[in-house]
């Protein structure tokens, strides 16, 4: 469960960080 606690809001930010800025590399800057 601790896996998923960690893993599901990393994703969303990420994905969630990709629609809002595509053009930055939000590899480099995951916040």
């Amino acid at each position: 469960m601790l896996v998923h606690a960690v893993l599901w809001p990393l994703a969303l930010n990420a994905f969630a960080g990709f629609q809002t800025v595509p053009a930055t590399p939000w590899m480099r800057r995951p916040q």
